[in-house]
């Protein structure tokens, strides 16, 4: 018995077709909206693997599967410069020649300054900077008496100190045992005038007579001839210094004041030292006088001053050996 053939349902087969047709395109476009990240479309036709769509959707050539993104570094981002505090310091403008700042700010816009203060130098090198012992003289003024000097030349006899007294005449010639006694201990004594003269007030006669007369009476007393000399109140002119180059006298100041004829106490007078000491100096100090006669100030100082001076690294010398 022969077999029947099948006649093809054209009509299901191509409703297949349709449904297979419309498959594809749904899966392609569901391709291309995972390849490019979910993201909205854009302005303009979407496009699949880089060629752009039909209105159908279609390429014109067999879909293939969408290749993975490239996973590309984000750029670097240029660091914002800081201050030291952390903040950001904005980009500079640019200044045209008529927005150039003045050069000179006011006043108010600079920072206040600072005192300078002086450093002290270093302790016990007994050198300075250049290698050379650092050294330094005390003096004693206005002397001798028998109350104050007395107890200077013990504190120095205790220390081993060596001084330069510049004494003056009216006291050298009431008390020539002190004189002596300076002398006999290793002191150097110089010449302050006879009554401590202001001579740059007096005439060229004048100054001489102030001079030589203190310096015939230290002759008589000690047998030196003395050659050092120290001006009253630092008074100084041409006129005097005429006078001193034609005796053959050194002339002495000084460079450290810690002012005890005016009753500084002990601790004002080191604050002075401390600023003003430097290898080569002098400090001026005095053995009579001082304010209502009173110089206990410096016996109670000179201890400290010693003990201060030599833990700095000084050497302490009479005047004439400040230059090796």
């Amino acid at each position: 018995m022969k077999r029947r053939k099948r006649r093809i349902n054209w009509r299901r087969f191509s409703l297949v077709l349709l449904f297979i047709l419309v498959i594809s395109i749904g899966y392609n476009r569901v391709e291309a909206l995972i390849a490019g990240g979910g993201s909205k479309a854009v302005t303009g036709s979407p496009a699949v693997n880089g060629k752009e769509l039909d209105g159908s959707g279609l390429t014109g050539e067999t879909p293939s599967p969408a290749p993975e993104a490239a996973t590309s570094s984000p750029p670097k981002a240029t660091p914002t410069p800081t201050t030291d505090t952390g903040k950001a310091v904005p980009p500079s403008p640019s200044i045209s020649p008529s927005q150039t700042p003045n050069a000179d700010p006011s006043p108010s816009a600079q920072p206040d300054r600072q005192e300078e203060q002086t450093s002290p130098p270093p302790q016990g090198t007994g050198a300075d900077e250049a290698g050379e012992e650092k050294r330094i003289a005390l003096t004693f003024d206005d002397g001798p008496d028998l109350k104050w000097t007395p107890q200077i030349l013990e504190i120095l006899k205790e220390r081993n100190i060596k001084a330069t007294f510049f004494l003056v005449g009216k006291q050298a010639e009431a008390y020539p045992e002190m004189v002596q006694q300076i002398i006999d201990e290793g002191h150097l004594v110089g010449n302050h005038t006879w009554g401590h003269e202001k001579l740059t007030e007096l005439n060229t006669k004048e100054v001489g007579h102030a001079i030589d007369r203190l310096s015939d009476l230290l002759f008589q007393i000690t047998g030196q001839k003395i050659s050092l000399f120290r001006a009253p109140y630092g008074a100084m002119s041409d006129k005097v210094q005429s006078v001193l180059d034609d005796k053959g006298y050194q002339l002495v100041g000084w460079t450290v004041d810690p002012r005890d004829w005016a009753g500084t106490s002990p601790d004002e007078m080191m604050n002075i030292v401390k600023k003003q000491a430097k290898p080569g100096g002098i400090v001026l100090m005095h053995s009579f006088g001082g304010k209502n006669s009173d110089l206990s100030n410096t016996v109670e100082f000179l201890p400290q001053l010693i003990d201060y001076l030599q833990e700095e690294g000084y050497t302490i010398v009479t005047v004439p050996e400040l230059s090796p």
